[in-house]
């Protein structure tokens, strides 16, 4: 299987699994988003996986073994959903990244080769994506930690927000004056303050200085390393 990663905001093949073959009982071949699945039994790792066909590097090889049988009661709809489930909610629609360069391998896994990415610094790079709105998509942004932004359109950012505002209800008062809300935004900065968490205002992303200090935010950092230093500063 082939990947792409990057650095510096530009793609370059990789070889998943450091180059070694899969070895896959074949089960069915899956239409989603553009492009078939393989899905079948991963002996490898011993569970189901799915792997998308235009990823496979050169012609799979027939093996003389018998094949894993399919698991009792797989259905392959139910199973399909679940794997898929991030575009089968609403209706997709393009949602603008913000992302830093070590996600470049996350980012083209999950949305594929030919989405554009426009490099903004030696750090990051943003894209637009199609997706669907759904909790799945947002708890895909939040694993990254902070280096996966959304940026656009509004009302994707506040579905975000929201969910991010209910984590912390779940929490309890005593988590807000910890966390800490990056955006690079005004909407963003606002969602912080109807949040009830500091605002940490970025200058290295879409908007300005001007536009991040009459928003309200708490502080101002115009880097990366700038950003951590502060928040190392005060635990």
């Amino acid at each position: 299987m082939r990947n792409i990663a990057g650095s510096n905001g530009k793609k370059q093949q990789i070889l998943r699994n450091n180059g070694k073959p899969y070895t896959v009982s074949p089960y069915a071949f899956v239409w989603n988003g553009d492009y078939y699945y393989l899905v079948g039994w991963y002996h490898e790792k011993d569970r189901m996986n799915t792997f998308r066909v235009d990823r496979i590097l050169t012609q799979p090889k027939v093996l003389q073994e018998a094949a894993q049988p399919e698991p009792e009661n797989f259905d392959i709809g139910i199973y399909t959903k679940e794997v898929f489930r991030m575009y089968d909610t609403e209706e997709p629609q393009q949602v603008t990244l913000f992302c830093d360069n070590s996600v470049m391998k996350g980012v083209i896994d999950k949305f594929g080769t030919d989405i554009k990415v426009q490099v903004r610094d030696e750090d990051h790079f943003s894209t637009k994506v199609m997706v669907c709105a759904s909790p799945t998509f947002y708890s895909w942004v939040f694993q990254w930690g902070g280096k996966i932004r959304i940026a656009a359109p509004k009302d994707v950012v506040k579905g975000y927000q929201d969910l991010i505002r209910k984590a912390l209800e779940e929490l309890g008062e005593s988590a807000s004056p910890q966390v800490v809300m990056v955006g690079d935004r005004h909407y963003d900065i606002a969602g912080a303050r109807d949040a009830g968490v500091t605002a940490a205002g970025v200058t290295y992303g879409f908007g300005t200085k001007e536009e991040l200090q009459a928003a309200g935010a708490d502080f101002l950092a115009d880097s990366a390393e700038s950003l951590t230093a502060r928040l190392l500063s005060n635990p």
